[in-house]
């Protein structure tokens, strides 16, 4: 289903101008969400002294975040329906980058362990509301603005958001580990890296000045009544629940399941289960998104032009035929000594193979979704079946392997997971050949 774009006030910015400062705006946004996580790993590695950071990172599993932001998405997805898209992207930003800076203020002297670390709890569950906003509508935004021929190239530009946001909370966790020792960087150099997540406000406030809107159709008030008023219209129109339930949710779990894994997980592998250390780690991680990134425009453009179904799918079998040789082959190559090479490259080829899929999905879930609902179906949909789904199984994969040193037993059940809605998408796939 072709989306139309309906452009009000604002200022005249190019295209080019809107996409480059929206994929600014939320690699930001996976920076300041991913950072936690990798303290997290820092904590369960013993790379880290503890102190305000030890009770902030052990606090939190690394899939914590992830439970509200399918109803951040639903929430601001509805809003961007009935008040236009441009601001909820923005008032999504704005909350994120206020509650990620609000990190550094957490002083475990002052507030005693007890408060701070269930301040730092709610915060991180927060901070998952307002990214699931900030992601969903970045996509939907770039996606209706962009032409009817072209919204694959441009929507994949924002997919490389996540692994360069991914890389980038990586790289400035890498810069301060080096340049303050252990205690320092624990007690209180940390704060650093959250600091720089208030450079997303301002980068939101300039979208809202310069950037144009887009509305389907607009209320005059935004309420709690409103809100389930739409609601109530979606998810009660049976024809339209059961579409939205089949195809678009099953190749997003069946696609994004990988993705997450391959994103998220991958370091945790590298860590506890390969035993790595941090600076291995961050490097081979680093380096390998860095050459697989350019591939995401090259196969939105693609997917413009030759189909985005075939894309999709050819990534989701050629992912799953290779989910459980990706890891062994991590496991292979980390036995040989300084093999990073090798484990780059590996790393590499899986990250284009997956990236078929992902350059492509957001715009075909935007080409399937209703013009009337589209935030809050994108929102539905991309937040249950990529990132709950894709955490919920990474935490039972994780919790498995602690207690049994197993770690291939939740890859296989996860690896089911990814076939079993891969094949139920491919049988529920809409018949559209434009698609």
């Amino acid at each position: 289903m072709k989306q139309e774009s309906n452009l009000t006030s604002g200022g005249h910015t190019g295209l080019w101008d809107i996409a480059g400062f929206s994929c600014f705006a939320t690699l930001i946004s996976y920076y300041a969400y991913y950072v936690t996580g990798i303290y997290f790993l820092e904590i369960s590695k013993g790379q880290l002294d503890t102190g305000d950071i030890g009770i902030i990172a052990s606090s939190l599993s690394y899939a914590g975040g992830f439970i509200l932001r399918p109803i951040g998405g639903m929430y601001y997805g509805a809003l961007s329906d009935l008040r236009g898209k441009k601001l909820a992207f923005v008032r999504a930003l704005k909350f994120l980058a206020i509650v990620s800076f609000s990190f550094i203020f957490i002083d475990v002297d002052i507030l005693g362990p007890k408060l701070a670390v269930t301040l730092v709890m709610v915060l991180r569950l927060v901070q998952g509301f307002f990214m699931g906003g900030a992601s969903t509508l970045g996509l939907i935004y770039l996606y209706q603005l962009s032409p009817d021929n072209e919204k694959g190239k441009f929507t994949s530009l924002l997919q490389m958001s996540a692994p360069a946001g991914y890389v980038s909370a990586i790289a400035l966790i890498l810069i301060t580990r080096l340049v303050f020792p252990a205690q320092e960087l624990g007690h209180w150099g940390w704060r650093i890296a959250y600091a720089f997540c208030g450079f997303l406000y301002p980068i939101a406030m300039y979208v809202d000045k310069n950037f144009p809107d887009i509305k389907s159709h607009t209320i005059s008030e935004w309420n709690v009544e409103t809100f389930k008023n739409h609601l109530h219209g979606f998810f009660g129109d049976t024809p339209l629940m059961k579409r939205i339930l089949t195809f678009p949710l099953l190749v997003t779990a069946s696609a994004g399941v990988m993705f997450f894994f391959f994103i998220v997980f991958r370091g945790y592998f590298m860590g506890p289960v390969l035993k790595l250390s941090t600076d291995q780690s961050s490097f081979i991680i680093g380096i390998s998104s860095l050459l697989a990134l350019p591939f995401f425009p090259v196969f939105g453009w693609m997917s413009d032009n030759y189909g985005r179904l075939k894309f999709v799918f050819s990534g989701i079998i050629l992912g799953a035929l290779f989910f459980i040789p990706f890891f062994k082959g991590l496991e292979f190559t980390n036995l040989v000594q300084d093999r990073y090479m090798e484990m780059i490259t590996l790393i590499v080829i899986y990250g284009i193979l997956l990236t078929l899929s992902q350059a492509s999905l957001a715009a075909l879930l935007c080409d399937l979704m209703p013009k009337q609902y589209i935030g809050l179906a994108f929102g539905f949909t991309y937040n249950f079946g990529l990132i709950l789904l894709g955490a919920v199984l990474q935490t039972m994969t994780t919790s498995y392997f602690e207690q049994t040193g197993d770690i291939y037993h939740g890859l296989q059940i996860t690896l089911g997971v990814i076939v079993v809605c891969g094949i139920l998408a491919f049988f529920t796939r809409p018949k559209n050949s434009n698609i």
